[in-house]
């Protein structure tokens, strides 16, 4: 039986560190720590996937709180049962102990009736503080200074955000993409030539073609 930690934050740059610690001190090897730096809109974690590929029943996964099981209330029940009762693993949360399957012990009452209300309490608990932080975001993004373009300036006076990127490209650069909305080079190719993702390129694209960008 094996012990592995988790440790996520939902932005590149946000900081690890902390949770790798706590995980650490707990006991679990850092080389069996799984670190995820991600963010989206689905439940696409490719270092969880990498986890779920190599548990086998009666292995520990220890993580720092219950959410980092997932962004909401359905995902961390999703996942809580597909861990416990569909993988047979044991979990530990070093905030909410009182979660941590081996704290449920062999009592049927706590551990079929009253667990599943904790859960479902702290797990609403986790939803409503994410949607909070996204509020406060939200209102910071909406309270920055813009210039007459519209884009977001920060208090160094510097443009921000993916529309600073796309201005530091050469005018080159910027008609090879143009050449690429235009159908005379793949997106493929522009992508490997100017190492941008083409998930960027096509949010590019789209900018343009609402006129929102120049090329």
């Amino acid at each position: 039986m094996a012990i592995y930690g988790y440790a996520r934050v939902s932005s590149r740059e946000q900081n690890l560190d902390r949770q790798i610690a706590e995980i650490a001190n707990y006991g679990v090897e850092e080389r069996n720590i799984f670190r995820e730096k991600k963010s989206g809109k689905n439940f696409d974690r490719v270092e969880y996937k990498k986890l779920l590929d190599i548990l086998k029943v009666g292995d520990t996964i220890v993580f720092t709180e219950l959410d980092r099981l997932g962004r909401n209330m359905i995902e961390i029940e999703k996942e809580y049962d597909r861990l416990v009762n569909g993988r047979g693993c044991y979990l530990k949360f070093l905030k909410e102990d009182f979660l941590s399957t081996a704290s449920l012990g062999d009592n049927p009452l706590f551990k079929d009736v009253i667990q599943p209300i904790l859960l479902k309490f702290v797990g609403y608990m986790a939803q409503v503080e994410r949607e909070r932080t996204l509020e406060r975001q939200r209102q910071a993004y909406n309270n920055m200074q813009r210039d007459e373009k519209g884009r977001l300036i920060a208090k160094n006076g510097k443009v921000i955000g993916r529309q600073a990127k796309f201005e530091s490209l050469k005018e080159d650069e910027k008609k090879l993409i143009k050449d690429w909305i235009n159908g005379k080079i793949s997106c493929l190719r522009v992508s490997k030539i100017l190492t941008i993702s083409r998930p960027t390129l096509y949010k590019i694209k789209r900018e343009y073609l609402e006129e929102e960008i120049k090329l």
